[in-house]
């Protein structure tokens, strides 16, 4: 799994994060000091002393308010990051890691992968944990409680964060919460709103993980860049908008079957209907890739075969 997992585009994430009816929070003085730790309704006892040791104005990726910290007799560590008082819009967006990473991974990116920029221009404060530290993982033996990783630090974090909202901008109102995550992060995150209550209003899991996906995916894909690396430029130039969509030349059997639709159901690629290049019918005897034509031999399937 990739352990960066990309964050989904801004105008999707927008589009299914954020509701109708954030007013935005009274001002109070950003020089304040953070709020003293209290317990909240079904707050998690190992969670109980949260810390706060930068607090801080920073510029880049664009103008926020900085706030890093932990969990006193805890390796969990978390970074908050808030927009100015005229930008924030009542909610914040929290981002889940296909496995226990850094809660300052976010920063530094840019482009797409610019989580707190992102979450920033949309009103939103941005929360990132390292999920339990090095430790969270949990391996078989180590005796780590394994919910901890799974969803109790992350909770811990967005609970804490309204606390500190709420001392920075002013005003009692709760701050709504999203979280998302993509890969082994689309597990942790449908994993940690079902087994809360009231830590988030909504999730978006993304690109969530297969049992399948090695055997599947990965290996037809790898067959398929061992065959056909010479045929790159012509794959595309077929598939793209406005490219031919017509020959794309195979000079060997192999790549032609590959491109076809592989072996036709001999139990290596074929016979699976995940799609991909590799891939045959569920029966392994027409290609779900006739739409590419190798040396004039696969037509163009019709809607019947893909049903």
């Amino acid at each position: 799994m990739n352990h960066r997992a990309r964050a989904l585009p801004a105008a999707c994430l927008l589009a299914v994060l954020l509701t109708s009816g954030h007013n935005a929070a009274a001002a109070a003085s950003p020089s304040s000091v953070a709020p003293k730790a209290q317990m909240l309704p079904a707050a998690d006892p190992l969670f109980n002393a949260p810390y706060i040791d930068i607090d801080e104005w920073r510029d880049a990726p664009m103008r926020h308010r900085y706030v890093h910290g932990g969990f006193k007799g805890t390796d969990t560590r978390f970074s908050f990051y808030f927009p100015p008082k005229d930008r924030y819009l009542g909610h914040f967006f929290q981002y889940i890691t296909p496995v226990p990473d850094s809660e300052k991974l976010s920063q530094g990116a840019r482009g797409e992968e610019d989580r707190i920029g992102f979450a920033i221009v949309s009103g939103a404060y941005f929360i990132e944990t390292n999920e339990g530290g090095p430790a969270g993982m949990a391996m078989p033996g180590t005796g780590v409680d394994p919910t901890i990783a799974a969803y109790r630090a992350n909770a811990a974090a967005a609970r804490y964060s309204r606390l500190v909202a709420q001392h920075f901008y002013g005003g009692g109102k709760r701050p709504f919460g999203y979280a998302f995550g993509g890969s082994g992060g689309a597990f942790r995150t449908i994993g940690a709103v079902e087994n809360t209550v009231g830590v988030w209003d909504g999730v978006v899991p993304y690109v969530v993980g297969s049992p399948m996906a090695i055997p599947n995916v990965f290996s037809v894909r790898m067959h398929a860049m061992r065959v056909l690396k010479d045929q790159f430029p012509q794959i595309v130039d077929a598939l793209d908008a406005g490219g031919s969509g017509g020959e794309v030349v195979g000079p060997a059997d192999e790549s032609v079957a590959v491109v076809a639709g592989g072996r036709h159901g001999d139990g290596e690629s074929g016979g699976n209907r995940s799609g991909g290049v590799g891939y045959g019918a569920a029966d392994g005897t027409q290609p779900l890739l006739g739409a590419l034509v190798v040396d004039g031999e696969a037509p163009v399937p019709d809607a019947s075969q893909f049903a």
